[in-house]
């Protein structure tokens, strides 16, 4: 289990992975998540370079294997059903993603303050829904757990004036934490992404 919270990690992240960085994501305890990196690294699953990890051809084997594995002791029908509605919000978030940075089609300033307000304001409707969601996902899936928890610190902190918590990919924004969810949700159902928006376009 610890490999693939460590694998999950490793990948959501794409190679900006650092080591403080997983540990973090896989959670559990910091000693383990150490060995079991290592242990990955070693085996070339994972690369280590320059203090950044990401999954090799093998490392990625081993994660599908891995998830097929956790979701034959999943109730797959309640996972289904999280998925289907979380994946219904994601439409909504990129329109609101797409009103933050464009306004009448030019890039978003951000100097009106009051428009911004009214952005945020949908973020905040849109998580309600979104929480219970999450919350509903860890409780099929316990690795899941720090989902809740990290949207709402997103939204707390952009409700606190750091606009960086919407979109910024460098910080734990909301949409980041949104994503990275939805990943999790795809690779926990057994569905493709790429496959999934061929299909509805």
């Amino acid at each position: 289990m610890m490999d693939l919270a460590v694998l999950q990690a490793v990948r959501l992240k794409g190679g900006l992975a650092d080591a403080s960085t997983v540990i973090w994501l896989a959670g559990g305890d910091e000693a383990a998540v150490r060995r079991s990196l290592g242990s990955l690294v070693a085996a070339g699953q994972v690369q280590e370079r320059r203090g950044r990890y990401r999954l090799m051809p093998g490392g990625r084997d081993m994660l599908r294997a891995a998830l097929a594995a956790e979701r034959a002791g999943l109730d797959v029908t309640a996972l289904d059903l999280v998925w289907e509605e979380f994946s219904a919000h994601d439409h909504t978030l990129k329109v609101i993603l797409r009103d933050w940075q464009l306004r009448d089609g030019e890039p978003n300033d951000h100097s009106d303050e009051a428009y911004d307000a009214v952005v945020i304001t949908r973020v905040e409707a849109l998580h309600g829904d979104v929480s219970r969601l999450a919350t509903r996902a860890a409780a099929i899936i316990p690795r899941l757990s720090r989902y809740p928890g990290r949207l709402e610190m997103a939204l707390v902190r952009l409700r606190g004036g750091d606009r960086r918590f919407l979109t910024h990919p460098m910080v734990d924004s909301y949409h980041t934490v949104f994503h990275e969810l939805h990943e999790e949700l795809y690779g926990a159902t057994g569905r493709d992404r790429a496959s999934e928006e061929a299909t509805t376009g």
